[in-house]
């Protein structure tokens, strides 16, 4: 998702602008609060490996 909203593609801000047609500076600044908690996780699992290992280690994997 994070590279769905962001440049240079940003596939999603163009096709939700078209539906919506209320242009792509009030789309991002709506997305903007659900784009730092995905990038706050991304950064979670890149630096903190344990929080996404812990149940697989749990079950034995």
């Amino acid at each position: 998702m994070l590279g769905l909203v962001t440049p240079p593609m940003g596939i999603c801000l163009f096709v939700s602008n078209s539906i919506a047609n209320v242009g792509l500076a009030a789309i991002s600044r709506q997305i903007m609060p659900m784009f730092l908690v995905e990038l706050a996780v991304l950064i979670l699992i890149t630096f903190v490996p344990s929080t996404v290992t812990f149940l697989p280690r749990l079950f034995g994997y």
